[in-house]
C-alpha cells in the first residue's frame, strides 16, 4: 500500500525484503516489524554497503529511511548497463573506423560471456568529416567502457562481462522496423554509419540524465554527468552532419525522421519522445530540447526498449542474449 511517498510493509505477512528491493530509494515503514533488530536482519539482506537510520516512531511502527542503504545498489546497476551500451557503441565505431572490436581486457568480467557479430568491418569513408566523426565517436566511447570499468570497483562490485552483441542482424531488424525499405549496412557504407550512430547518440543523454537522477555520490555524479557533456556534443554534431549531408545526399533526411519515429515508438511515452531534425518552420532542430531547453529523461525500461529493439523483452535486437547485471 502506498500513502503519500511512504510506503507501508507488514513483515508478518510478505517477505519485507521483496519488498524493499521493489521499493528502491523509496521511505519505509515496517508496520509490525516486532524490533529493530528485525528491521535490521531483513536490511542486511540487501548485501550493499550504506548508512542505515532507524527512527523509532512511538514505538510503533518503526521508521527506516532506506535510501542511503539503496544507493550503493542501484549505482552499481546503473553502471553495469552502462557498460553494456557503452560496449555495444565501442564495438561498433571501433569497427567502423580501424576495422578491430574492443581488446579482451575492455571486455572481460562477471557474468555470461559473449561474442560479437558484425556484417562488414571498416568503412572506406570518401567525407573526410564523417571520418573524423567517426574516430572521434570510436576513441570517446572507448574512454567511457574503460572509466566504467574503474569505476565500478570503487563502488564495491565487479565489472561485468561484455554479453554477446549483434551488429549485423540487429541492424537489418532495425531497418526494417524504421520502415527504411533497403539494406542497410552501417559497417560499409559512410551514409548508413551516420544514421545508425544518429540512433545510438540521441538515445544517451536521456537515458544518462535518468542515471543521474538515481546517484547520490557527488564523485559519481560529477563522472556521469561529464559523460552526459559529450553525449550531447556527439548528438549536436550528428544532427548538424545529417541535416548537411542531407541537403546533397538525397534520402538521408527522411530516413532519419524515419528511425525517430520508429524510436520514439519503441520509447512508447509521449513525454520521453525526441522530436526530429527540423522543427515546425522548417528550421533544423540541433538540439533536441523541450520548451524549457530541456532533453527528456530516459527510464531504465525505455533505454531496454531501444536495445533489444522491442517493448518489455529481456532480451533480442543488439542484445540477442540480454545483459549481464540486474538490469535486464
Amino acid at each position: 500500500m502506498i500513502v503519500g511517498a511512504h510506503h507501508y510493509i507488514d513483515s508478518s505477512t510478505v517477505d519485507a525484503l521483496a519488498e524493499l528491493q521493489k521499493l528502491g530509494g523509496a521511505r519505509v515503514i515496517l508496520a509490525t516489524a516486532p524490533s529493530a533488530k528485525a528491521i535490521s536482519d531483513v536490511v542486511s539482506g540487501l548485501g550493499v554497503n550504506g548508512d542505515l537510520l532507524i527512527a523509532a516512531v512511538a514505538n510503533d511502527p518503526l521508521t527506516v529511511s532506506v535510501m542511503p542503504l539503496l544507493a550503493g545498489r542501484r549505482q552499481i546497476s546503473s553502471w553495469y548497463s552502462g557498460i553494456a551500451r557503452d560496449s555495444q557503441e565501442a564495438e561498433f565505431y571501433l569497427r567502423v573506423f580501424s576495422g578491430q572490436g574492443l581488446s579482451n581486457a575492455d571486455t572481460t568480467g562477471s557474468g555470461t560471456p559473449g561474442v560479437v557479430t558484425a556484417n562488414g568491418n571498416q568503412v572506406s569513408f570518401r567525407n573526410p568529416f564523417l571520418s573524423f566523426i567517426a574516430r572521434q565517436l570510436a576513441s570517446d566511447e572507448l574512454a567511457h567502457v574503460r572509466a566504467l570499468r574503474t569505476t565500478i570497483p570503487e563502488l564495491g562490485g565487479t565489472p561485468v562481462a561484455r554479453p554477446t552483441i549483434d551488429l549485423d542482424g540487429a541492424w537489418q531488424a532495425f531497418a526494417s522496423g524504421a520502415g527504411l525499405h533497403r539494406p542497410f549496412r552501417p559497417l560499409e557504407s559512410e551514409t548508413d554509419f551516420l544514421l545508425a550512430a544518429f540512433y545510438f547518440e540521441e538515445n544517451d543523454v536521456p537515458a544518462l540524465r535518468g542515471v543521474a537522477s538515481l546517484l547520490q555520490s557527488a564523485t559519481v555524479k560529477d563522472a556521469i554527468t561529464g559523460t552526459l557533456g559529450d553525449e550531447g556534443y556527439h548528438g549536436g554534431f550528428l544532427r548538424l552532419a545529417i541535416s548537411e549531408i542531407g541537403l546533397v545526399e538525397r534520402g538521408v533526411l527522411q530516413d532519419a525522421e524515419r528511425i525517430q519515429s520508429y524510436r520514439n515508438q519503441l520509447i512508447a511515452n509521449p513525454a520521453d519522445e525526441l522530436p526530429g531534425l527540423f522543427d515546425q518552420s522548417g528550421n533544423p532542430l540541433l538540439a533536441p530540447v523541450n520548451a524549457l531547453g530541456q532533453t527528456p529523461t530516459q527510464t531504465a525500461r525505455e533505454h531496454l526498449n531501444l536495445l533489444y529493439l522491442n517493448r518489455n523483452a529481456t532480451a533480442g535486437g543488439f542484445f540477442p542474449n540480454g545483459l549481464n547485471g540486474a538490469i535486464r
